[in-house]
C-alpha cells in the first residue's frame, strides 16, 4: 500500500480498494479535486456532496447494481448528506478493510436470492473478523 502521509483516510480507501480489485470486484475511486484560491478552499469538483469514496460491483451482479462505501477513520464523522444517505441505507460506513470485507459479503448474502451464481466471498470472509 502506498502511503500517503497526512491522508489516513485516503490510506484506508487505496487499500480497500487495491483489496476489493484484488479478488475479482470492480471498485472505483469517487474522488473530488479539491479547489483551492490563494490557498484558501472554495469547493470540490467533479462528485456532489455525500458520494460516497469508492463505489463496488462485480460482473455477477445485476446489471446497474453498485455498493457505496464511504471510507473514515476510527474517529472519523459523516457529513449531514453522508448521514442521510447511511439512514436510507443507501451506503455502507467502513473504518478499515475488515469493515469492507464485511459490507460486501453481507451484501451478497443478502441479496442471494437476486445473485446467480455468487461470487466468492470466501476470501473476503476472512478478513471479517480481522
Amino acid at each position: 500500500m502506498t502511503t500517503q502521509r497526512g491522508h489516513p483516510e485516503r490510506e484506508i480507501e487505496n487499500a480497500i480498494h487495491e483489496l476489493l480489485n484484488t479478488v475479482g470486484f470492480i471498485c472505483l475511486h469517487t474522488s473530488a479535486h479539491t479547489r483551492r484560491i490563494n490557498g484558501q478552499h472554495v469547493g470540490n469538483l467533479g462528485t456532489d456532496k455525500g458520494v460516497p469514496d469508492l463505489l463496488v460491483t462485480h460482473h455477477l451482479f445485476p446489471q446497474g447494481v453498485w455498493i457505496g462505501l464511504e471510507v473514515k477513520t476510527a474517529s472519523g464523522k459523516l457529513t449531514a448528506e453522508q448521514q442521510n444517505l447511511l439512514d436510507m441505507k443507501r451506503i455502507y460506513v467502513v473504518r478499515g478493510i475488515a469493515d469492507a470485507a464485511r459490507a460486501i459479503t453481507d451484501y451478497v448474502l443478502l441479496n442471494a436470492h437476486d445473485i446467480n451464481p455468487l461470487p466468492n466471498v470466501d476470501h473476503l470472509l476472512t478478513l471479517c473478523d480481522k
